[in-house]
């Protein structure tokens, strides 16, 4: 099975007259785009609410300067699961397993002028945020 997570990244383009960041009532968020998430998982994890519950507090960010929340997400039978379905061609996915407390993330990095593929980045994620992050040719 794979779920499809779709997210949403906002920005906070509030900067006051004093330097700082504003806040609350003060902020401005820009929409900034967003990412699709593309996680494997078996039937079992697929029906457990709390397996859900922990991939989301791992991709979603929530800071007075950057959000990242998850839109929409939809479960697709491996055999049935056509990449283009549900990103557009300008897009490269994260192709993710989560391991019950660990998000690990792989997303191909393309040159977006000439199509070419110019490695993988991958990362891990938990509830707390970023834990590392690799850069291969």
């Amino acid at each position: 099975m794979k779920a499809v997570i779709q997210t949403q990244t906002l920005e906070n383009y509030a900067w006051l007259e004093d330097g700082t960041l504003g806040t609350g009532a003060d902020a401005y968020w820009k929409a900034k785009g967003g990412d699709t998430y593309v996680v494997e998982m078996t039937i079992e994890q697929s029906m457990d609410a709390g397996f859900w519950d922990s991939i989301i507090e791992c991709i979603e960010e929530n800071s007075d300067m950057y959000q990242d929340y998850v839109l929409c997400s939809s479960l697709v039978d491996e055999i049935d699961f056509k990449e283009s379905d549900h990103v557009e061609h300008w897009e490269a996915p994260i192709y993710a397993t989560f391991d019950g407390a660990v998000l690990h993330c792989t997303k191909a990095n393309r040159n977006f002028m000439t199509d070419e593929f110019e490695g993988y980045r991958t990362w891990e994620r938990d509830s707390n945020g970023f834990i590392q992050v690799t850069e291969a040719a």
